[in-house]
């Protein structure tokens, strides 16, 4: 759009809206039929009807209430108020002064007693008049601005309109303003028009109305009395641009007598549309504009336009037809919590999602406006089916960054749908053509059409909003409500004569139905979608029948092989969801921060931990600490320290270690076979040496291939420390003292574990990936020799228990809770624990590894995370991963826009 304010603006889209010059006076026509008495009663023949439906436009019911509750309400004065009503014949006809407060009625709360010669000057001279008034509201002519649920209008008298106890009568601050055309000398006006406050005008009426109806005297008395503190503000002959400032202004102050009262965003930017065509405001997202519609006095419920306004404002001049606004009139009306229009970010963002994939390629690919509409109405036809409801509806489901989300469904719906119908307008004209066409235009491309023709079981009845998100899965709603589909589908497939508009009918509806169908969403963004629809072109080429059936069939697969692959993707979500109950990797350095981890972990999992019966194992081994840049594989001659980067991370784990006080509290620390990076940590330990028990590990020798030579040894892979028979730990008990410990019988002793198998194969991550994660460069050496530049490497070379050694140490310490600070591969798989990465990209990569073993854990019967639908869900669709656990596959990280690492793919 341009960034150009004091330009003419083009007219809205579509839109078919009278605008009023600046200068005219607004003639009075009343909009909502004559108010004039007549001989009708509120309960005779012919006389209004509540709608059956709470939800109903009040629109049409007001026409008929209003001219006949007017009436109703002369005939009320004459019978109960006789010397107030004397001999008028129009309501009008009974001055406002004569209405007094009956007999036993607290008379406070009237604002002024009005004079008519003042009113005169003050009109003449100042142009406005504020009185307090009775007659006024039933003279009023409304607009058709507002058309809410006749439950809103119930719901705002109910609560506005109400007695109060302490007076005896309604006493309340309320405004309405008004217009009039000119001054009738020594008179009063009458037939103003109602400038705003409408829906408390139109509450009124209802309230009223209601009373007549049933003969609640004292209601009707109460309602009588209210006008009396009701101020009616007069102008004299106001300009359009000055009346939609004073209906903004008005508006917000109608905001203080509830939500339902408030104006929401789709009306006061229908206003503010108009407001910049009269002051000749083209509208542009931008800072410029925003200042020039403030300049003028326009502002968004008493507070100043930003360029996300204005911005919003151009979108809907340019890209809103009157067939989408009413549409979302309608939602309005039917769902209070205004899925769409509560304010304008919602709208901003679908309006922007359409206009960004108006293009794909460089072609255009839809009408923006047309697609809005469509967007909008299949919005719609979602809500009233159930398959989303309107908490669903955020600004990150309609528009997510970097990819796609709800708009990007809907306009691929389109998309497909009107390349479907474009396929069968070239084919050559036969019955089958003719019976397609109908079927395509008649039903599929009409949202509306397509929901009558195909309800849904669940279809929303009452409009309540809950809190649940989207109902439903890309497989459709619940089995109730696909049979309910299904038997549809069936009786309409049965009508069709050709078999070809039966398969095109059946994939047409495939399209349509499924909720938040995620399959398709990923068939939005996949570049096949593209080649598919441009290879429709040689269907004009070749318009056989066999022709059109082979893109169907393209199409099909295309769809079913997305979907195929979200359901996989639901499946791992679902297994990702179950591990994070059982384990978490965060980053976490400092002391707070490890801190703050370990109790969002325990907050979540609320792990029973009681002394002798569970422990909580905190582990820091050292051997997934840090290795040498050079050459980690290989066990150099000179070891060398812990850089000063690793140990100034590592403070904050070691004062964690040293703040442990709960008797079921346990620390270890490992070396790893590497007494230098031990001593390394010596003058930053705040852990005294008494404090600590020390242990042992015995590594078990290697064994002999008994296979092949009897001379070799089974080969392992290259590892630094291999050599070393054994390895030392520390352990601290957060009681200080040991003894209260009762350990297993997993330990030949009490700190000493003898034949532990050495870890011979470990999860691994692509060389590139670890010089990444490293922040190394393309030069770093990850790997031996023999290793190919392709070949996945250990994160850590030096690693060295294994995961049947951690299993062992666990139970024998029966720990409840694992806190491993150091991220052990090891360790997290034999525990499913709770890991503290020292980044995130290997905080990534150790979740995946965790994901990976939940796979296997879920699918074991008995385990703490098995379920059988989710076990069979596993195993049908992750077989070839689940072969591979043995850790010898290739892990790799996959990164999309944001940078943020997606599961890995094996």
């Amino acid at each position: 759009m341009e960034d150009v304010e004091e330009s003419p603006s083009a007219p809205p889209a579509k839109r078919a809206r009278v605008k009023t010059p600046p200068e005219a006076v607004p003639v009075p026509v009343p909009p909502l039929g004559p108010h004039k008495p007549g001989s009708s009663v509120l309960s005779g023949e012919g006389s209004w009807q509540p709608p059956p439906s709470d939800t109903d436009s009040i629109l049409p019911i007001l026409r008929k209430m209003i001219p006949q509750t007017r009436a109703a309400a002369l005939e009320w004065m004459k019978d109960h108020m006789p010397t107030e009503a004397g001999s008028a014949t129009r309501i009008e006809d009974i001055p406002p002064l004569k209405v007094a407060a009956p007999s036993g009625h607290v008379t406070s709360g009237i604002k002024e007693i009005m004079n008519a010669r003042n009113m005169e000057l003050a009109l003449k001279t100042q142009k406005v008049y504020e009185a307090g008034s009775s007659i006024w509201i039933l003279s009023a002519q409304p607009t058709d601005e507002f058309d809410e649920s006749w439950k809103t209008y119930v719901d705002v008298g109910n609560s506005v309109f109400r007695p109060n106890k302490h007076t005896g009568h309604i006493l309340l601050e309320l405004a309405f303003a008004a217009n009039v055309g000119d001054v009738i000398p020594k008179d009063l006006p009458h037939h103003v028009n109602l400038v705003s406050g409408q829906k408390a005008f139109f509450a009124f009426y209802v309230a009223l109305a209601n009373a007549l109806r049933i003969n609640d005297n004292d209601r009707v008395k109460e309602l009588m009395i209210f006008s009396l503190s009701t101020t009616v503000r007069l102008f004299l002959g106001m300009d359009s641009s000055t009346m939609l400032l004073e209906i903004n202004g008005v508006n917000n102050h109608m905001k203080s007598l509830g939500n339902l009262c408030e104006d929401s965003w789709l009306t006061w930017s229908l206003r503010a549309q108009d407001f910049a065509v009269l002051h000749n405001v083209r509208l542009s997202g931008s800072d410029k504009c925003a200042s020039s519609l403030n300049k003028l006095g326009l502002n968004y419920l008493g507070q100043p336009l930003n360029k996300n306004h204005a911005h919003t404002l151009g979108l809907q001049s340019q890209m809103l037809c009157d067939e989408a606004i009413e549409v979302l009139r309608a939602m309005d009306r039917l769902y209070n919590s205004r899925p769409l229009t509560k304010d304008y970010t919602k709208l901003l963002r679908l309006l922007k999602a359409v206009q960004g994939q108006a293009t794909v390629a460089g072609k255009t690919t839809f009408v923006a406006t047309d697609a809005v509409t469509y967007v909008i109405s299949f919005i719609f036809v979602e809500l009233l089916r159930g398959s989303i409801d309107a908490n669903f509806l955020t600004v990150a489901a309609l528009d997510p960054l970097s990819k796609p989300g709800f708009v990007s469904l809907l306009l691929t719906r389109q998309r497909v749908l009107q390349y479907l119908n474009s396929l069968v307008s070239v084919m050559e004209d036969s019955k089958a053509k003719t019976e397609m066409q109908t079927v395509m235009t008649d039903i599929f491309l009409e949202p509306e059409r397509w929901n009558n023709t195909f309800p849904s079981e669940h279809a929303t009845e009452t409009h309540e909003e809950t809190e649940a998100g989207p109902i439903g899965t890309a497989s459709g709603g619940s089995t109730e409500q696909s049979n309910t589909q299904g038997s549809a589908l069936d009786g309409f497939l049965a009508k069709l004569q050709h078999a070809s508009s039966k398969k095109l009918a059946q994939l047409a509806h495939g399209v349509n139905s499924g909720d938040y169908d995620k399959g398709l969403v990923l068939v939005a963004s996949d570049s096949k979608l593209e080649e598919v629809l441009n290879d429709g072109e040689r269907v004009k080429k070749e318009p056989q029948l066999q022709s059109l059936n082979t893109h169907l069939r393209a199409f099909e697969a295309l769809l079913e092989t997305a979907r195929a692959a979200e359901e996989r993707k639901d499946v791992w979500r679902r297994a990702q969801a179950t591990r994070k109950k059982y384990a978490n990797v965060v980053v976490a350095n400092s002391l707070e921060e490890i801190t703050a981890a370990v109790v969002r972990f325990k907050e979540m999992t609320k792990p029973r931990v009681k002394l002798n019966e569970a422990h909580e194992i905190v582990v820091l081994s050292l051997d997934c600490v840090e290795e040498a840049v050079m050459k980690p594989w290989q066990r150099t001659s000179q070891l060398a320290g812990l850089s000063e980067k690793t140990m100034k991370g590592l403070n904050g784990c070691l004062q964690y270690l040293g703040q442990l006080a709960k008797s079921f509290e346990i620390g270890v620390i490992f070396d790893g076979c590497s007494k230098d990076k031990r001593r390394s940590l010596d003058s930053l330990t705040a852990i005294s040496a008494k404090d600590m028990s020390e242990g042992i590990l015995v590594f078990a020798p290697k064994e002999k291939n008994k296979t092949k030579d009897q001379g070799s040894e089974v080969r392992t892979r290259t590892v630094a420390f291999q050599d070393q028979h054994h390895e030392t730990f520390h352990m601290r008990f957060g009681c200080g003292n040991r003894s209260k410990i009762s350990k297993g019988q997993e330990g030949d002793f009490q700190t000493c574990y003898t034949d532990v198998s050495k870890v011979t194969c470990l999860p691994r991550v692509s060389q590139a990936s670890k010089k990444d994660a490293l922040g190394l460069g393309q030069d770093a050496t990850m790997a031996p020799a023999s290793f190919s530049e392709d070949q996945a490497v250990p994160w850590f070379w030096g690693e060295t228990k294994g995961q049947g050694f951690w299993e062992k140490f666990l139970k024998s310490y029966k720990a409840s809770v694992v806190i491993d600070l150091r991220v052990t591969t090891q360790l997290g798989l034999a525990a499913m624990s709770m890991g503290l990465a020292s980044g995130s990209k290997q905080a990534t990569w150790m979740s995946n590894i965790l994901d990976l073993g939940s796979l296997e854990h879920i699918v074991k019967n008995q385990h703490a995370m098995f379920t059988q639908e989710l076990a069979t869900a596993i195993k049908d669709l992750y077989a070839d991963e689940l072969e591979t656990l043995a850790w010898t596959a290739v892990i790799n990280f996959i990164y999309v826009n944001d940078n943020r690492p997606r599961l890995f793919s094996g």
